[in-house]
């Protein structure tokens, strides 16, 4: 195949003796062009065979660019085992073909833009499902993906033998995925994934999970701007037991879920679960919007149900449930629903009272519907609510000192 080595390809003469030698020598349909500022760009012109051994030889830093009309059939995961870029990398995995992911990320500041993976859901069984894309190390960016036909997630960043810290995952795509579309672990093992920003997902059917999984060790996690259509919850925010870590310093702003089991979920056991900011969310007809156990300084504002009794198919009522939640703070809780279906708020650990020391209902829209019952309630409410403001603060500030802003910013 032909060759071109542009004056981008390693400025000294040396190295491009060195590296159009090379070239020629293994015959690797390897082009190079011109660079991303300081950064040389070579371009991919093969049919996936020898792609491996194309990125194994690429310098650090470099990016290599795929032909946008090229779909790769790729038998092997690709493994990236330095920092580089992949830009417009299309692939897909052959029917059949179990346990084996496209692309495996084993590199700290690796860079992966414009993707189009499928998977093959609809011909491997779960006991073989694999992620699309498995990232074991941090200071990653995943940029502008779009994922079908996963038999797991689309995206599963899991800390294996270190942490994984710092990572930008956004303005993704999936469809018809096994599991999530985006999978945040800490791996079961004790270990933590931290100060990752998830923003502009979408996905439309997921047979069963939901479009983010945050879980297992996660700390300052940032999730931005979901909807999801068709799936067991749009945001799990959960730990697998084990050696699970807690998961602490999460907030999700703008969820839109649209016929699914949950909106928003927390399937956590007792480990010191703590700072939950839910933010901005609505769901349509939604079984049970928030389920959420075991967490502490919580905070809930700006959610909107809206559907008919006809799909909940018999469920009594719409609930907002807690399990062994401390410090909730919920303000601006709307329910918009075609016929009449009544809205519960349970506290399990401390019964159905929504005076529950726990539990801080702002807005009118629970209020007991007894003028005398609503005037203790707002006593009561107004002497817990320094508390639980206190609570708050304190977990935004430390939020936002997370983020880099101050508090008057946020």
């Amino acid at each position: 195949m032909p060759l071109f080595f542009g004056s981008s390809f390693l400025s000294t003469n040396c190295g491009l003796r060195v590296g159009l030698l090379t070239a020629l020598l293994l015959c690797q349909p390897l082009q190079v062009s011109r660079a991303y500022g300081a950064v040389e760009s070579f371009h991919y012109t093969g049919d996936g065979t020898d792609l491996q051994a194309t990125v194994d030889r690429l310098p650090s830093g470099a990016t290599l660019v795929f032909a946008s009309d090229q779909m790769l059939v790729l038998w092997d995961a690709l493994v990236l085992r330095q920092p580089v870029t992949l830009l417009g990398l299309r692939a897909r995995l052959p029917e059949g073909l179990g346990g084996i992911s496209l692309v495996e990320v084993r590199a700290e500041d690796v860079s992966l833009i414009d993707l189009e993976l499928h998977g093959n859901y609809a011909t491997v069984s779960q006991d073989q499902r694999a992620p699309l894309v498995a990232i074991t190390r941090g200071r990653f960016t995943v940029e502008r993906a779009t994922f079908f036909d996963s038999t797991k997630e689309g995206l599963g960043v899991t800390a294996e033998d270190r942490d994984i810290v710092g990572g930008v995952i956004r303005d993704i795509s999936a469809y018809r995925v096994g599991r999530d579309a985006i999978s945040l672990s800490g791996g079961n093992r004790g270990l933590k994934v931290r100060d990752v920003v998830i923003e502009n997902v979408s996905l439309e059917t997921s047979y069963l999970r939901g479009a983010v999984e945050v879980s297992d060790g996660a700390d300052n996690i940032v999730v931005r701007n979901v909807k999801a259509v068709d799936a067991m919850y749009a945001v799990d925010i959960q730990d697998h037991r084990e050696q699970s870590g807690s998961n602490t310093r999460v907030i999700i702003d703008g969820v839109e879920a649209h016929d699914c089991r949950y909106m928003i979920r927390t399937d956590n056991s007792p480990r010191g679960h703590a700072g939950l900011v839910l933010r901005n969310l609505t769901g349509y007809n939604i079984r049970f919007p928030l389920a959420l156990s075991h967490t502490r300084d919580v905070v809930i504002e700006n959610v909107t149900f809206t559907g008919s009794r006809e799909w909940v198919r018999g469920t009594p009522a719409i609930t907002v449930t807690l399990a062994n939640c401390q410090n909730v703070v919920v303000r601006g809780l709307n329910v918009e629903w075609t016929d009449e279906l009544p809205l519960a708020v349970e506290n399990r650990y401390l019964g159905t009272d929504l005076h529950a020391p726990a539990l801080l209902i702002v807005g009118p829209s629970l209020s007991p519907k007894n003028e005398a019952d609503r005037t203790a309630f707002l006593e009561e409410q107004v002497a817990r609510e320094l508390q639980a403001a206190i609570a708050e603060d304190r977990f935004m500030t430390e939020a936002a000192a997370a983020r880099g802003v101050t508090p008057e910013g946020r």
